[in-house]
This record gives structure tokens, C-alpha cells and sequence, in this order.
């Protein structure tokens, strides 16, 4: 059965179908962004992957993990890439052709590892996905070969808490709905940079993790696409169980714009960390 949990996950994972919009606040992180290294590239900065032919990515969407994968992989690489939204599969294969490696697209989510042998892939990576489906590490464990890798880009808690925090205090005010967690904050705390090792280790037998500090800054000049991004992002910060969205967006947008427009930028903490696992213990659940 459906809980309330898993029709949260699947609304969030919905917010990621409208490829336009993820890609243009995918930009407005870029341009916003005190730490300008690309996390993705980051990753994989200190890995030799020269060996490295089938490769699978995890919530793949269009492909930003797969497209730093180039001259960094064997000649005759594959990346497998999984998500649950169709319409990525063509954005997806021209990363691939970007990063000069061939490409598979599936469509039908996480569940499709089930069908794949094990100890079939030298490399899996995960970037901002691994949180949905944290379940699933034993199944990657067995599906990395012995001597491969598997790299996980994830979110450090608290998460934004400039935007968290004044959420929650107007849903106090408004709606008499006291939050302990936001949808954003509940997603990531299934995976973040506070229990990762934790998760990983019965899988992984050799975890090395590196921090990512990351602000967002946004001045006077930059409400319409602080305005933008948030819109984008917004089922994540509100929960569902709010009944007057629109007012709430109003009174968080107003409150906000009003501190930006009074010539303070609005500085978001937006820390991120990554995972990079080899050993994989391929060991069975009881």
C-alpha cells in the first residue's frame, strides 16, 4: 500500500519531468553559485577510469553526470542510464554522444536493475538521485563489478535553511501548521552527508567522501530568477498538506523579494557532498 511518504517522493520526482525548467535552474545554480567547480567533475577528478566500459547512471535525467565522463573512460564505454520520466531519452543519448561514449535508456525507474546481471558494471554514479531510493544499495553493490566504483553526489543537511526556515515560520503564522520537516528536508534526510556512511557501509566495503561548500547568492538585480528557481523547487518546500499554495507562495515571495530589494543579497547555504565506494560486499539481505 501507499503511504504518505511515497506520494511525497513521487510528487517531488515529478518536479524533474518538465525538462526546460530543469535545466534552466540547473543555470541559475551555476550562475549563482559561489564554489563555481563543477561538482560532477569534481567526482571523478582524482579516479582512474580508464578501464571503466559499462557504466551505469542512476536517475540520470538529461545526462550531466554521464557528460563529464568524457576522456575519462575507456574508448568503447556505455553508459546505461535509468529514470523515470520517458522523455529524457533523447536529451540523455546526446550527452552520451557529447562525452563521446555509447548510450541505453530506460524509462521505467530504479526498479529495472532487478533484470540486470550482477557484477556487470565498473562504474555506477548517482548524482542528487540517491535519496530516493536508498533501498536499492544492496542491488547496486551486487550489480558493481569487484573492482568497481560507485560515486554518489548528494545534499548536506540542514539544506537551505535560509529559505526553510522562513518557510516554516509562515506556515506557523498563516496556517497554524507547525512543519518539523519540510518535504526537501525529508527527502534528503534519507541520504545526506549526516548518515551516508552509515547507509553505505553494509555495501561498501572502502567509502571516501569530499565536501563541497556552496553558497547561492542572489542581489537586487536578481529577484526574477531567485523567483524563477524557487517556483521550480517549490513542492519541495511546501508541504502537501497545505491547502492555499498560491497565498503561501505570495507571502514567502513578498517577504523574500522585500529582503532582496533592499539592496542585501540573499545568501543560501547550499553545501553538498560526495560519496566515492569501491569493495563493493555484495552481500544478500536475510
Amino acid at each position: 500500500m501507499e503511504t504518505d511518504r511515497d506520494r511525497e517522493k513521487s510528487k517531488l520526482a515529478k518536479v524533474c519531468s518538465d525538462i526546460d525548467a530543469l535545466v534552466s535552474a540547473a543555470d541559475i545554480i551555476v550562475a549563482h553559485s559561489t564554489n563555481k567547480k563543477n561538482i560532477r567533475e569534481l567526482a571523478l577528478e582524482e579516479l582512474d577510469l580508464g578501464a571503466c566500459e559499462d557504466i551505469l547512471d542512476l536517475g540520470c535525467a538529461f545526462g550531466p553526470f554521464t557528460r563529464v565522463l568524457k576522456g575519462k573512460v575507456h574508448p568503447d564505454a556505455c553508459v546505461t542510464g535509468i529514470d523515470c520520466h520517458r522523455h529524457y531519452e533523447d536529451v540523455f543519448r546526446r550527452s552520451c554522444t557529447e562525452a563521446g561514449v555509447k548510450g541505453k535508456f530506460y524509462a521505467s525507474g530504479i526498479s529495472e536493475i532487478a533484470a540486470f546481471e550482477e557484477k556487470s558494471f565498473d562504474l555506477i554514479l548517482s548524482s542528487y538521485s540517491l535519496y530516493f531510493f536508498p533501498e536499492y544499495l544492496c542491488r547496486i553493490s551486487e550489480l558493481l563489478k569487484d573492482s568497481g566504483i560507485f560515486v554518489a553526489v548528494t545534499h548536506c543537511l540542514p539544506h537551505m535553511k535560509e529559505l526553510t526556515d522562513p518557510v516554516k515560520n509562515i506556515l506557523v503564522k498563516t496556517h497554524r501548521f507547525a512543519a518539523a520537516d519540510l518535504p526537501l528536508e525529508t527527502l534528503i534526510a534519507r541520504f545526506s552527508n549526516e548518515n551516508g556512511y552509515e547507509i553505505l557501509s553494509p555495501w561498501m566495503g572502502n567509502i571516501k567522501t569530499l565536501e563541497y561548500k556552496n553558497s547561492l547568492i542572489f542581489g537586487p538585480a536578481d529577484v526574477t530568477a531567485f523567483i524563477e528557481y524557487f517556483r521550480y523547487k517549490s513542492d519541495f518546500f511546501i508541504p502537501s498538506v497545505t491547502y492555499s499554495k498560491d497565498n503561501l507562495m505570495e507571502n514567502i515571495e513578498f517577504m523574500l523579494k522585500k529582503e532582496m530589494l533592499s539592496d542585501r543579497s540573499l545568501v543560501i547555504s547550499k553545501d553538498d557532498v560526495i560519496f566515492v565506494c569501491s569493495e563493493p560486499l555484495h552481500r544478500k539481505t536475510e
